[in-house]
């Protein structure tokens, strides 16, 4: 957005199919900070309630999540508080690194563009914080804007120098704690700024002042991200789409790391017919980002899967007020079981077998898909039997609280009742005698 709070601009963003049904995983921009839309507007998943956070009036959050082989970190740099976003990146990585092949980082303002805002304060500080950061979590890539000019470094270490072996070819082979950094143009056109040449990290810059997209393809072996530029002219035109020019284009490959066999890579270790069924029974689409239209298709290449292969549950269902829980009434083949208490199970597995994000999606010990369905590491998200007595929630068999409510538990309390009751049974049977008696005397 240009204006924070402009719903208007909202709209003609979210009017074209493409941004109807593409996945996305959104970066929050300074132009976006200013206002609560944006987080109204974008299920960001695994939010952090304390990293990058907005306001009353504001948008933020860092948050993460991994899709395809790639734990992907954003934070929020319109927060100028460095150290609590390299507390968030540090605590991500050291949980959900090892689940994936690549770690790409991303935030709006780019700490290396050869553009303007290269030089201003705030940039400044970020470019002396975060390569400390990338490299001791080993980060792959990091993905950037602000400056609307299209720019690729060097392979950039701790110090955030260039790495003399690196230079602007198609090939870089990086060694552990080197990190690229890429600052993407304008897609729209709406907007460019000025070049500034000579800037020592600079690998290649594209200054035209021509709409442009980048395109990062992930295997075992590397991560390649080729940029296009698009005639401003007619970007939905197929013919447009023909003429599209490419104009970089760079693979990231590992140093001395043999790749793994085809389907070892962690955090895509279960195979497509092993993974997470739909609610209706369907095998989950392992190569594809995206959930079904009714939101159910588990996601293999977006699971936090565990070590040992244990297939994700993707029971999430979307609830009315647009929060997912874990479906507790339906079991991983997919077959339902006591539908009449499925809410009260999805109640209480969120309270007992996760957290619940501040963007109302539920974490059931795992990691959540972009498209917002909640996934688990394996374990049954059926937690309802486990709800402390103080939760508030409600057993899903039974009608009593969670505390077992009034009702007797053991043969002692049960005493009491039966003697009154069989009282009352043998003085209503004399009553009744004594009553027929007296008819039979009149």
């Amino acid at each position: 957005m240009n204006s924070a709070g402009d719903q208007g601009q909202y709209e003609q963003y979210l009017a074209p199919e493409a941004t109807q049904e593409v996945p996305q995983a959104t970066t929050i921009g300074n132009h976006d900070v200013a206002s609560k839309s944006y987080e109204q507007h974008f299920n960001r998943p695994n939010v952090s309630s304390d990293h990058g956070e907005g306001g009353l009036v504001a948008s933020g959050g860092d948050y993460w999540f991994i899709d395809s082989g790639v734990l992907f970190i954003n934070i929020n740099s319109n927060d100028s508080d460095t150290d609590e976003h390299a507390e968030f990146i540090d605590e991500v990585v050291a949980e959900h690194g090892d689940e994936a092949r690549w770690t790409v980082l991303g935030f709006h303002h780019s700490i290396y563009s050869t553009a303007t805002h290269n030089s201003d304060l705030d940039v400044k500080r970020l470019r002396e914080a975060i390569p400390p950061v990338a490299a001791r979590n080993d980060i792959d890539l990091v993905v950037s804007g602000h400056d609307h000019i299209y720019n690729r470094t060097f392979l950039m270490d701790a110090e955030g120098k260039k790495v003399e072996s690196s230079d602007a070819g198609l090939e870089q082979e990086k060694e552990e704690g080197q990190t690229m950094y890429l600052t993407l143009t304008s897609s729209s056109g709406s907007k460019f700024y000025d070049y500034v040449p000579g800037l020592d990290w600079e690998a290649k810059s594209v200054h035209n002042d021509i709409p442009a997209f980048t395109r990062v393809r992930v295997s075992d072996e590397a991560l390649r991200a080729t940029t296009y530029e698009v005639p401003a002219e007619g970007a939905q035109q197929a013919e447009a789409q023909a003429a599209s020019e490419q104009i970089d284009d760079v693979e990231i490959t590992r140093s001395g790391d043999d790749a793994p066999e085809p389907g070892t890579d962690a955090g895509a270790d279960a195979d497509a017919e092993d993974a997470a069924a739909s609610s209706d029974g369907s095998s989950a689409d392992a190569d594809s980002a995206s959930a079904d239209a009714d939101g159910a298709s588990a996601e293999a290449d977006s699971v936090s899967a565990e070590a040992d292969g244990a297939s994700p549950e993707a029971d999430g269902t979307d609830s009315s007020d647009g929060s997912n829980s874990a479906d507790a009434g339906t079991s991983s083949d997919g077959a339902e079981s006591d539908s009449d208490s499925d809410s009260e199970r999805a109640d209480s597995d969120a309270a007992t077998a996760g957290t619940t994000d501040n963007d109302g999606t539920t974490e059931a010990e795992g990691a959540t898909d972009n498209d917002g369905t909640t996934e688990s590491d394996g374990a049954d998200a059926n937690a309802a039997s486990a709800a402390p007595a103080d939760s508030g929630t409600t057993s899903a068999n039974s009608d009593s609280a969670a505390d077992g409510g009034d009702l007797p538990r053991t043969g002692t309390q049960l005493g009491l009742p039966i003697g009154l009751g069989a009282g009352a049974v043998i003085i209503g049977a004399v009553l009744l005698l004594v009553s027929k008696r007296r008819r039979s005397l009149r």
